[in-house]
């Protein structure tokens, strides 16, 4: 059996795309007993390219084409036995055209939604009129769909799919364990006067960022002026602006500081040094910053709507409702209990070991791998 995962761009574990380093690591973790490879629709390519990073990960680049398939690609897929293509693919016109000519070729195809189809992003009403057309037939006529929460398979239940769902988080791997006990050699980057408080990600209106600075506002004066809350990562201009306006007008300025994008080691300082990991959003699949705080045995504030409720038996994390008066409480809980901090901190660690390695998560995709082609 062969699997062939399907995905866009260049597949950097480094960078910040979620997608991208869920790829990377099915790829690492399958390639020792199931034959993997990637295909990859590149913006900056005009035929087949072989890209190898320098981890050793080869992944076949093709051209972009929104309305058909190139002949290169047409042959790859009629040339491939035994094969399931793994999509990872949401919204771009290529995948509806390279899905029929799998169909066409009697291959499976499986798709990883990456909560790409929850009620906040579809944001537009393109997006609106593919999900009732082209989209709503890509994701039917998959042999299965992988959802990354027990949430996330609810809202595709209601977009009508009767597919065989199944259900698998995202993970950590040994890289970033490697990269989190290097970081802890590295110098704090804060100022230790302060409780610090950080947030990983890009800038974006779900993220609510503008909850979390609002929340610093509404502490008691005692606490706030040692509270520092760091934003780490880039993102929405417009969002940043709207995020900066507000942060005069509240007049903490010394308290908010923007550290700009992180990456490897030195994103893994920002989150270790800090007392508490902060991840309020009003909608996430199932977050790699919030798994990057756990593997770092930070103690967690997130939103129910981090879709972590189904490991809330671990005490690993406290969970509270977005907005801000609901922030503001629990980051003063924590400022005031280091023993819960620090039962916090052992629970995430045990968590990650527990539910979210690579090496266990592997096996479920082995197992469903299996199931589907002998189907």
């Amino acid at each position: 059996m062969n699997v062939v995962q399907v995905t866009h761009g260049r597949v950097n574990p480094d960078g910040d795309n979620g997608i991208t380093r869920t790829v990377y690591n099915i790829n690492k973790y399958l390639n020792n007993d199931i034959s993997n490879t990637i295909i990859s629709f590149d913006d900056r390519v005009t035929a087949k390219t072989v890209h190898e990073r320098e981890c050793g990960l080869k992944v076949e680049l093709f051209p972009r084409n929104k309305l058909f398939i190139g002949q290169e690609l047409k042959t790859e897929v009629k040339e491939t036995k035994n094969t399931i293509f793994h999509f990872h693919l949401m919204w771009l016109q290529d995948k509806n055209c390279f899905a029929k000519e799998i169909i066409k070729n009697n291959h499976n195809y499986i798709i990883t939604t990456h909560a790409a189809y929850t009620p906040d992003r579809i944001d537009s009403l393109k997006k609106k009129i593919a999900l009732k057309t082209t989209e709503f037939e890509y994701l039917k006529n998959a042999r299965a769909i992988h959802a990354l929460c027990y949430e996330e398979k609810f809202i595709l239940r209601e977009l009508g799919l009767k597919n065989e769902i199944f259900v698998i988080p995202n993970g950590i791997s040994d890289t970033e364990l490697n990269l989190i006990d290097k970081s802890k050699e590295l110098l704090s980057p804060y100022d230790d006067h302060y409780f610090n408080l950080v947030w990983v990600g890009r800038l974006r209106p779900d993220k609510n960022l503008i909850g979390m600075v609002e929340s610093i506002s509404l502490l008691p004066d005692s606490i706030k002026s040692l509270i520092k809350l760091n934003i780490v990562g880039e993102g929405n201009k417009e969002y940043l602006n709207r995020i900066q306006k507000l942060i005069v007008l509240l007049d903490l300025s010394d308290n908010i500081t923007f550290h700009g994008s992180k990456f490897g080691v030195e994103k893994y300082n920002y989150i270790i040094k800090s007392d508490v990991y902060l991840q309020p959003s009003f909608s996430e699949g199932i977050s790699f910053s919030i798994l990057d705080a756990l593997a770092c045995g930070k103690p967690s504030i997130i939103s129910r709507q981090c879709n972590m409720n189904y490991y809330s038996k671990h005490k690993a994390f406290e969970v509270v409702e977005p907005f801000s008066e609901d922030i503001a409480n629990k980051i003063q809980e924590l400022y005031e209990d280091s023993e819960l901090r620090e039962k916090l901190s052992r629970n995430a660690l045990d968590l990650v070991e527990k539910e979210f390695h690579w090496k266990s998560l592997i096996h479920k995709y082995k197992l469903q791998y299996n199931k589907l082609f002998n189907v």
